[in-house]
């Protein structure tokens, strides 16, 4: 007799079984379309940045302009609309200002004192970002006049009688001055202290906002009144271990241009120039201070050589990035970010296309680091910005969607990190490629042949409703297509190009096809094929990596709200491979074994689903000692499918019933007890 507390077991199960079709099927229809997803604080281990156990190599720019456009009404929607931009590229992280003393808009409008208003908008900025999935590196304060920076420090003190120079750099030794720099930390009402301020929209201390990627004490320090950089050293030992005693979950840079200072021998073979080695700021020295996580670098070799070329500025950039890098791996033990780099549209030799080699110059050397594990850990470009915003821009700025070689490099760049990694950066973004909305890009990289128009709205109401339904498969194959090719692509990941008829009727780019029950997404097509990306973690996890020009291919287009549920729910998330232990024929049926893995095996049952390269089957028989199932396929479904061209000893995909996995997962997390009933008692 089964015990009185399982009862409720059936009908839960059934339950639970109903709203994970829906939810898996039209989830994103029915739950709010501007769903957040969870950041995770980035940490560091060793010379990489890592977030949930994964590498982080970034693909970001700077606009610093995000808090002073937030303040005001008309501008506001200027900061959404570059986040929607960023995030749709697949870049992970802005660099901007989170400070403006004295003059317009002023955060800080004397020491110690806020415009509540302006950190609202700072409140705003940080908000839009985690809607969009972007981490903010914001910079504390600026060496150089605009917005106020350390100039401003020091007329404060000037003016309050209490300052000992009116020299610019005794905001580095003055007393007082560190004092207001500290207060404007710290000091304030309890919703006016910079790192333990609750965002006004979201509720979350800044402190516990795994929003902000980092924090960066000063944009592009020089104290030239000390050559020897003792003064700079000792204001960032003292400022740093301030901020890590009231902050300590998020990383720390200092924002260095990364010269080498008069002690180091590199002065001589890597700066630009020797005045770079008298600016009392020396790169390994300060990046090497304890409670700075990462090292920072900038790349204006325009603005540091006035009679190179081209050509050599570009191996100048090289050499210089290398350097830096080989500092992170063997001196320093950090990460080194690369927080600003551009090139002048001003040099008399200046053509548009030197911009696209200067940037795939940076981006090959950081994806070439990645590769090997080394410390260069991405880049950020100076700067972006959307049409309109003239006053703001400089001989640097780009609005991305109007240069469209520019934007097709970052997004590569986007995909080549995530590769590398394993990360999936665009999953669930949209970008726009001659006019489709392309949504549910997991697998790989916007073709290079493809028109790729990026496009956002400058409007007041400038946000989209993206409502994508997620790639559902039925496991009921249309056809089989022909393999015409599968190797290396341009952008360095892999190819896969189809020949098909049927599931080529409707498609669009964009479009999730499932391949052998591996959901990839088209990035080319015409009236007779059609190409897929793969990334090689697809490969490894999949039998794709077996196929070869002329193989059949199982082919199945994504499941529409109004189609017919011929077979059951599959994702197209390939769980793994089977072998194919044995193949017998009966009458014009063929019996089929398959050997899986002991992992897989525990949720394939008899009379279950199972979904093998794509085709949605039923299993008869499961043999736990062999770790084997078996199923059966009638001569209709055998003249359909791939599985009988197969041989004995090959690899087939499995994909098993994902309603098992919610049942374990349910069963085994304390969220339901079959004893519960009998507690009650």
């Amino acid at each position: 007799m089964a015990p009185t507390g399982n009862g409720p077991v059936i009908p839960i199960l059934g339950f639970l079984t109903c709203v994970a079709f829906i939810y898996l099927s039209f989830g994103d229809l029915l739950f709010d379309f501007k769903r957040e997803s969870e950041l995770g604080f980035v940490k560091r281990n060793g010379t990489q940045f890592v977030v949930d156990g994964k590498a982080l190599y970034v693909n970001g720019w700077n606009s610093y302009w995000f808090m002073d456009h937030a303040v005001n009404d008309h501008s506001r929607h200027r900061v959404g609309a570059m986040l929607e931009a960023g995030a749709k590229m697949g870049l992970t992280v802005c660099r901007t200002w989170a400070f403006n003393d004295g003059g317009y808009n002023a955060l800080q409008i004397s020491p110690g004192r806020f415009d509540e208003r302006v950190f609202k908008a700072l409140d705003h900025v940080i908000a839009e970002a985690k809607t969009h999935g972007v981490r903010l590196l914001l910079s504390l304060v600026n060496n150089l006049q605009a917005y106020g920076g350390k100039t401003q420090y020091v007329n404060w003190a000037w003016q309050e009688g209490v300052g000992l120079s009116s020299s610019n750099d005794s905001f580095f030794f003055d007393p007082s001055i560190r004092r207001y720099f500290k207060n404007y930390l710290t000091v304030g009402t309890i919703c006016q202290v910079l790192l333990t301020r609750k965002n006004s929209l979201t509720g979350i201390e800044y402190r516990n906002d795994p929003t902000i990627f980092a924090w960066e004490l000063i944009n592009e320090p020089r104290c030239m009144s000390d050559v020897s950089g003792d003064t700079l050293q000792d204001w960032i030992n003292e400022m740093t271990a301030f901020i890590k005693s009231i902050d300590s979950k998020h990383l720390l840079t200092v924002g260095l241009e990364g010269f080498y200072g008069p002690n180091s021998p590199k002065r001589l073979t890597v700066n630009p120039e020797r005045w770079a080695s008298e600016l009392g700021s020396d790169f390994v020295r300060n990046s090497d201070s304890p409670n700075i996580d990462f090292a920072s670098v900038h790349i204006y070799p325009d603005h540091w050589f006035h009679d190179q070329g081209f050509e050599e500025k570009l191996k100048f950039v090289v050499k210089w990035m290398l350097s830096h890098i080989e500092d992170g791996d063997k001196e320093l033990k950090k990460p080194v970010l690369f927080t600003e780099f551009g090139l002048s549209n001003l040099n008399k030799d200046y053509d548009p296309s030197q911009r696209d080699r200067f940037y795939r110059t940076i981006f090959d050397v950081i994806y070439k680091s990645a590769k090997r594990k080394r410390s260069g850990a991405g880049t950020l470009v100076w700067q972006f910005l959307i049409e309109g915003m003239e006053g703001f821009n400089d001989d640097f700025g780009i609005v991305p969607w109007e240069q469209d070689s520019i934007q097709r490099l970052m997004i590569e760049q986007s995909c080549r990190l995530s590769r590398v990694t394993g990360r999936h950066l665009l999953d669930k973004k949209s970008i726009e490629i001659s006019g489709e909305s392309v949504t549910n890009l997991r697998f790989d990289c916007i073709s290079k042949s493809s028109k790729l128009s990026l496009k956002t709205s400058c409007g007041r109401h400038h946000r989209r409703q993206n409502l994508s339904i997620r790639s559902v498969f039925t496991g009921i194959v249309e056809e089989m297509g022909e393999v015409k090719n599968l190797g290396m692509a341009d952008h360095g990941g892999f190819d896969l190009k189809i020949g098909a008829r049927v599931v080529l009727e409707d498609v669009k780019l964009g479009d999730s096809i499932a391949v052998n029950g591996t959901c990839l997404t088209v990035t080319e097509f015409n009236a007779e094929e059609f190409t897929v990306g793969l990334a090689p973690e697809t490969l490894r996890k999949t039998s794709l990596e077996e196929l070869k020009k002329g193989s059949p291919v199982n082919l199945e287009r994504a499941l529409q709200p109004v189609s017919r549920m011929g077979g059951h729910v599959v994702q197209g998330h390939v769980d793994g491979t089977g072998v194919i232990e044995s193949m017998e024929v009966e009458g014009d049926s063929l019996w089929v074994k398959v050997k899986a893995d002991k992992g897989l095996l525990k949720y394939i049952v008899p009379k279950g689903f199972v979904a093998v390269d794509g085709t949605s089957l039923t299993v008869v028989d499961v043999f736990d000692e062999e770790s084997c199932f078996n199923f059966m396929m009638v001569a209709y479904t055998q003249q359909k499918v791939v599985i009988p061209t197969k041989s004995i000893g090959q690899k087939v995909n499995l994909e098993v019933d994902i309603m098992g996995k919610y049942v374990e997962r349910l069963l085994t997390s304390g969220g339901f007890s079959l004893n519960k009933a009998e507690e009650k008692k």
